[in-house]
């Protein structure tokens, strides 16, 4: 997706804010201009966003009390920008729920991601080529294209020196719960 890059600006600006490295103001309209932005690049990277940005909040509220005043004065500029966001971008939205033939079909199937593919990916990579991996990953019911959510051995084993290291720090464990958050939601609503 184009609109990729304006999720880690996303939370560089949360984390700016909170920080204390930018006022409000700025804080604000600069989150309107990159919600508005995602949106028109993708509504449904827009929706992700959103959902996974929220439970990151979530998170982070959870663990980091010291910083909760600023969270939360956060999280209300970030309502605020929501609500200017859909303001301005409301014709494309209009057009999109009421007006026309615009997102009435999927584009993808409603499927997830299969258990195993976390460590055997498609053939879209080369170590996918490999016969057995090709053997279980001709049972992913998704288009072959579709490699997301394969991490890899080696990614998982330095995930796991990682947090085995630092799992004393709020960090280690929000990312742990993120991570898991984001594995979760990517195997659907069936398992398989």
């Amino acid at each position: 997706f184009f609109g990729a890059f304006l999720i880690p600006l996303a939370v560089y600006l949360f984390l700016m804010f909170v920080e204390q490295k930018i006022g409000p103001l700025a804080f604000a309209a600069l989150l309107t201009l990159m919600l508005c932005t995602q949106f028109l690049f993708s509504m449904e990277l827009f929706a992700t966003n959103v959902m996974f940005g929220a439970i990151a909040l979530g998170f982070a509220w959870i663990q980091r009390r010291l910083v909760r005043a600023r969270l939360w004065s956060a999280i209300r500029l970030a309502a605020v920008a929501m609500g200017a966001a859909v303001v301005i971008v409301s014709p494309v939205l209009y057009y999109a729920l009421i007006g026309g033939h615009f997102g009435v079909k999927p584009v993808w199937p409603p499927l997830g991601a299969d258990l195993l593919e976390l460590i055997v990916p498609r053939d879209a990579l080369l170590v996918g080529l490999l016969p057995r991996f090709t053997a279980i990953a001709a049972h992913y019911v998704h288009f072959a294209r579709d490699t997301g959510a394969y991490v890899g051995l080696p990614m998982l084993v330095v995930l796991a020196l990682y947090f085995k290291s630092r799992w004393r720090r709020a960090e280690a464990r929000y990312l742990a719960a993120m991570l898991a958050v984001v594995y979760v939601a990517m195997l659907g609503t069936h398992l398989r």
